[in-house]
């Protein structure tokens, strides 16, 4: 006849018969005997086990791009017990799986027994961060009928980066400074963060990205330097070059650009670098008392003699910006202020360590000894009289009466004419012819001398 098994208990850890297994005993000869002779039927009642599904799919966060071989392990979070006989299938951290993620950036993780599970990523795609975090997979039969449990999980990864900008100024007028060449060089050794730990940069080598070279970066026509791409890390950027006429910078700027363990895919720094250029006073003064002189007449020039700047002095030290550092200059005076002599060029190198450079050129006033004598003994005559005249213009310059010393007029204009004239010779001298003299272009005292005759003793007859 026909017959019918129901199942009235299902087994822990397995699913219910989808329907009763039908049966039907026909002519037992065909049938195997036990050891008594009695025919058997074997009827095999079969239940299944629920699985689970893990079906992962990995995408870049900022872009939404499928990220493909991306590898995951799937170990176990708890001992994982067999349901037929109750045997140990996994210990507690035994590995259960491994894979990939395919084109499509998907991973699926199929016939996998009810229990706890850890899905972590142990590799991800160079220039991206190894994500940390530990997925919990928690498989529960939660009825009889459900043969597949399915969880999904929809992951990202970045690829966060490096970025420096620098702009490059005057200090003073705030204009930008092109042509300025720095270089980038790793402040650690710096390692990716995709898992492989592989060393990119060494400590203290040489960054170089897009069309740099050892690390060199020039700041363009707006005194720009963009540096993109770079790995996170701690870098140290330095001035290697500056303009001419500016103070070297020797500043080291610290840039950290680590990875602080959030989404952000753009680590920024943005230096605003300011130079100043090199300052040197040049003042112009009276030897004597040190004070600024005006009108005096100065250029300077490089040492190869090309013209550097031209002026006329004031009462103000003047300052001359951007000449270049290490390197030697020549003051010269082209023209002395009036009464003063022509000052020796002055030969001076810029400071290099930013410190403002002076530069002190001295004028000697001109001095001129007038000496009024006897034309026989050579000795001071006093009581005379004297004028001195400027020769072209006849305008007096100065009047005296000789003394028992030379008498000293300071001031007279270089290269010009004057005129000693007496007015009044001493009693028993004849006046002196007038005499003309020249001021030499120096410092040192200059002697003019008149003499005069004695008048003849005229003896009378009749006299003692």
């Amino acid at each position: 006849g026909d017959y019918s098994i129901e199942e009235v208990e299902t087994p822990k850890g397995f699913l219910q018969l989808e329907q009763p297994v039908k049966f039907t005993i026909t002519n037992t000869r065909d049938y195997d005997k036990d050891e008594d002779e009695d025919p058997i039927l074997t009827v095999k009642v079969k239940n299944a086990q629920p699985k689970g599904k893990i079906i992962l799919t990995k995408t870049d966060k900022a872009t939404n791009e499928a990220l493909a071989d991306v590898e995951y392990e799937l170990t176990a979070k708890e001992n994982i017990y067999s349901a037929v006989d109750g045997s140990l299938r996994y210990a507690k951290g035994a590995t259960v799986a491994k894979g990939k993620t395919d084109a499509n950036g998907k991973l699926v993780i199929d016939s996998l027994f009810m229990g706890k599970y850890e899905l972590k990523e142990t590799l991800t795609n160079e220039g991206y961060v190894l994500s940390a975090k530990v997925h919990q997979i928690n498989l529960e039969q939660k009825d009889l009928t459900t043969k597949e449990y399915v969880i999904t999980k929809n992951v990202t990864n970045i690829a966060p980066h490096g970025e420096i900008h620098v702009q490059k100024r005057d200090r003073d007028t705030l204009e930008d400074l092109s042509s300025v060449t720095f270089q980038l060089t790793a402040k650690e050794d710096i390692y990716s963060l995709d898992g492989r730990n592989k060393l990119i940069y060494k400590k203290g080598e040489a960054v170089s990205m897009d069309i740099s070279e050892n690390g060199y970066y020039v700041t363009n026509e707006l005194g720009e330097i963009h540096i993109s791409g770079l790995p996170l890390g701690k870098y140290e950027l330095k001035e290697v070059q500056e303009l001419e006429g500016y103070v070297k910078n020797n500043k080291v700027y610290d840039i950290d650009l680590s990875y602080d363990h959030t989404d952000k895919i753009i680590y920024s720094k943005e230096l605003d670098v300011l130079n100043k250029k090199t300052a040197t006073e040049i003042s112009k003064v009276d030897a004597t008392n040190e004070k600024e002189l005006e009108s005096a007449k100065l250029s300077l020039r490089d040492e190869d003699g090309n013209l550097v700047e031209e002026w006329t002095s004031t009462k103000d030290v003047y300052i001359i910006r951007g000449l270049v550092s290490g390197k030697k200059y020549i003051l010269h005076e082209d023209l002395a202020p009036l009464g003063y002599a022509t000052a020796s060029d002055v030969t001076f190198t810029v400071n290099e360590d930013g410190s403002v450079t002076k530069v002190k050129m001295k004028d000697e006033i001109t001095k001129v000894d007038i000496s009024k004598v006897d034309a026989t003994t050579g000795k001071e005559i006093e009581g005379a009289k004297l004028t001195l005249k400027d020769k072209e213009t006849g305008e007096v310059v100065e009047s005296w009466v000789s003394g028992k010393e030379p008498h000293r007029i300071e001031g007279l204009t270089v290269s010009k004419t004057y005129v000693l004239h007496e007015d009044l010779a001493p009693a028993g001298y004849n006046v002196a012819s007038d005499v003309e003299f020249t001021i030499s272009d120096t410092g040192e005292v200059q002697k003019v001398v008149m003499k005069d005759e004695a008048k003849p003793v005229i003896v009378k007859t009749g006299d003692d």
